[in-house]
């Protein structure tokens, strides 16, 4: 909020006068109380004023240690405010053929308490090296009293974790799940289709080719979809595994059909597993999820491209 500049980029600058300065404008038709609508408003309305008032390009750090002042006020006139930023910020990052998970305090007087697979709560300096399936919990601290909702994330350890993707298309440049990595990076997607965690394909296949290293077994593949009509996300209209030793000669081991929810406003995740009869030798494995292309007749913006989101694709 505090870099908002009600100047668009780019306006020449013979118009800049006729912008006097702005609103800040709160919709309240998902708010059920006061309480609600102050921790939406509040600490970000102090921030709107100053940039509005003073022009944006100030002071952020300054502006940032004056406003601590201001809460103890707010506390007594029972202001419930809420959170100056997201409490953490989660990616994994790839070193020496290993998967480390990297956890990001949103300020910088936050600390983070955390535990991953069955470890003792810790308080976080260095990046988590991911060697088993299990919740990580995060809880970031500020002067050592809880800032903000924990969280629980699942992480999964498995065959393709850190083996990058050959993609037939790219994801949208919206929904990379943190990039090339983002399907087999060991973060997996929760109900909030805006959390980082999901790779969106607009009107287009998701194509993708995973290099195993080395031949072998399979016994499980495990993939998430996500569906929210309203948001125009739909499942794949069918998904084939294909599986090879070599990279050249491919055998399909599995093909499944999706139906749709045709409830727009529901959101859902839809999980897709394959458990062959017996274990399945393969280096390679390709992964097609058909898009539907265009959304259908029922829908209210039939004829728009449709989406996929994927969050990882898990082999065991």
């Amino acid at each position: 909020m505090y870099s908002f500049n009600p100047i668009p980029e780019g306006l020449e600058k013979e118009f800049e006068q006729y912008i006097l300065g702005g609103e800040v404008n709160m919709w309240t038709e998902h708010v059920p109380n006061d309480s609600v609508l102050d921790s939406k408003v509040f600490p970000r309305l102090i921030a709107a004023a100053e940039v509005l008032w003073s022009g944006p390009g100030g002071d952020y750090d300054d502006f940032y240690n004056r406003l601590q002042s201001h809460y103890p006020i707010l506390e007594k006139m029972g202001v419930n405010y809420g959170l100056e930023a997201e409490p953490v910020g989660i990616k994994s990052i790839q070193r020496n053929d290993s998967t480390f998970i990297v956890l990001t305090p949103g300020s910088s007087n936050l600390n983070l308490e955390f535990s991953y697979c069955r470890s003792v709560n810790q308080f976080y300096s260095k990046p988590i090296y991911v060697n088993c399936s299990g919740n990580l919990w995060v809880q970031a601290k500020k002067d050592g009293m809880n800032y903000g909702d924990s969280l629980v994330l699942p992480v999964a350890n498995h065959l393709a974790l850190g083996k990058l993707p050959k993609y037939g298309n790219h994801y949208s440049s919206y929904y990379t799940a943190g990039g090339d990595y983002g399907l087999v990076d060991g973060l997996t997607g929760t109900i909030d289709f805006r959390d980082g965690r999901w790779q969106g394909f607009s009107g287009s296949n998701l194509d993708a080719v995973i290099d195993l290293g080395e031949k072998r077994s399979v016994g499980t593949i495990q993939i998430k979809f996500y569906e929210y009509g309203n948001a125009w996300i739909l499942p794949p209209k069918n998904l084939s595994i294909f599986a090879s030793i070599n990279g050249t000669d491919w055998e399909e081991i599995d093909r499944v059909e999706f139906e749709i929810n045709r409830v727009g406003s529901e959101q859902a995740i839809r999980e897709y597993n394959y458990k062959p009869a017996g274990m399945k030798t393969a280096r390679y494995i390709k992964v097609v999820a058909s898009n539907g292309g265009k959304l259908p007749e029922w829908h209210e913006a039939a004829g728009s491209d449709a989406w996929i989101f994927v969050d990882e694709i898990i082999v065991r």
